[in-house]
């Protein structure tokens, strides 16, 4: 006989198992109907002409159609020259010939750049400057080309670029520039095989070993890639990205058989969430940050079209209830202290903690009651005990009337 308790207790699991199901239903929303391995997805600036890049060729949407562009190489990069044309970046896929073209939108043709043999990958940066990894080149116009060695020909797997900040890996380190790619300096300690660097809008940078490593190793840095700290291990990763609020994504490639799939990593609970329903073939080859009606996405090319995500997780950078005031947060990154912009639409009660990215508690900024209106508190990157914390990703939590509770990221760089 089933007691009173015991139908609590199933009732309970019940509601636990329909909250894990359905809390996030996430969706994976396909765009166009490629059915072929996708290798880039791209947005002419200033336009809403989308590119996509795959094995042999291009397609162009500048309406409700996708014109196909015939190639007869996989288009690997896509980048912006100006509204009217694009550079596409071509190769077999084993790095041994590729090469560089412009796409004129205006005549629907290629036109040569230039033919390199050491791989291809393009990156942009601030309107000045144009990247190819493989061998190091650079231009500041997309169409002439310097070629800079470096680093004794060592081949360069992966350039990152934010703001003034340019970041290259070759097999044996990490080489960091802060004038735009003229002069590196190396990584210290060293970092070696590392096979893609992605930079997240607020500066913060990722790396991954190849993803033929059965332990790949997945790291951070907060200082613009000169010091780095290991963020977790997986099997076989393949591809890295962050979506447009800056969370972190992983993808496999298929490498080895049935290693697929995606998932992003929680920065609270320290773990991989996965994310592979409804997603048709899980051999990813590009993540890409998107943005959809507004929210927060990521673009997901694979082996058999091209999908974004939607509702998949509810933001660390919104609130978690709705409550009758506004919160905001400047500058991110910061140094040498973040202000914490609070208004409120009636009297109440205010505490604000940091934490740091383990979910350890470092400093209680406030514990009080204040009037309606606008208040600034500022948080000086000190702990409780007043000694300086490092550069890295933390958090506050602020907690209104014991009712209304925001979590929001921050990144200090030193």
């Amino acid at each position: 006989q089933i007691t009173w308790g015991d139908k609590m207790k199933y009732f309970f699991l019940f509601i636990i198992s329909f909250i894990s199901i359905h809390l996030f239903p996430y969706e994976w929303i396909e765009i166009g109907d490629f059915d072929e391995i996708v290798w880039k997805y791209h947005v002419i600036d200033g336009t809403n002409i989308q590119v996509v890049g795959v094995e042999d060729g291009l397609y162009v949407n500048s309406g409700t159609e996708w014109d196909f562009f015939y190639r007869g190489l996989r288009v690997l990069d896509i980048v912006s020259l100006d509204q009217n044309s694009i550079l596409v970046a071509d190769g077999s896929g084993s790095c041994l010939s590729a090469g560089l073209w412009e796409f004129d939108l205006t005549i629907s043709d290629y036109i040569v750049v230039m033919f390199a043999w050491a791989g291809l990958k393009l990156l942009h940066c601030n309107d000045n400057y144009y990247y190819i990894a493989g061998n190091y080149w650079q231009s500041s116009n997309g169409l002439d080309w310097n070629f800079y060695n470096y680093w004794d020909n060592d081949f360069v797997w992966s350039v990152a670029v934010h703001d003034n900040n340019v970041v290259v890996s070759t097999e044996n380190n990490v080489y960091v520039s802060n004038d735009e790619g003229i002069t590196f300096i190396p990584a210290e300690p060293e970092i070696s095989n590392i096979e893609d660097l992605v930079f997240s809008h607020d500066g913060v940078l990722y790396a991954r070993t190849p993803y033929t490593f059965e332990e790949s190793i997945v790291y951070v840095s907060y200082d613009y890639g000169m010091t780095w700290d290991e963020l977790f291990f997986g099997s076989y990763i393949g591809r890295i990205g962050v979506d447009s609020s800056g969370r972190l994504f992983v993808g496999w490639r298929g490498y080895p058989e049935n290693s697929t799939g995606v998932a992003y990593w929680d920065e609270l609970s320290q773990e991989l969430v996965y994310l592979n329903d409804n997603l048709p073939n899980l051999a990813i080859t590009r993540l890409q940050p998107y943005e959809h009606n507004g929210d927060s996405s990521i673009i997901c090319c694979t082996h058999e079209g091209l999908y974004f995500l939607t509702d998949y997780v509810y933001t660390a950078d919104s609130e978690i209830v709705n409550g009758p005031f506004e919160i905001s947060h400047f500058p991110n990154p910061f140094n040498p202290s973040l202000s914490i912009s609070f208004d409120s639409k009636s009297d109440c009660f205010v505490d604000v903690t940091i934490f740091n990215i383990n979910g350890q508690k470092i400093k209680t900024i406030t514990r009080n009651d204040y009037l309606k209106g606008n208040h600034l508190f500022t948080w000086d990157g000190n702990d409780e005990f007043g000694n300086q914390v490092g550069s890295g990703l933390y958090f506050y939590r602020m907690v209104v009337d014991n009712k209304f509770e925001v979590i929001k990221k921050c990144v200090l760089l030193k």
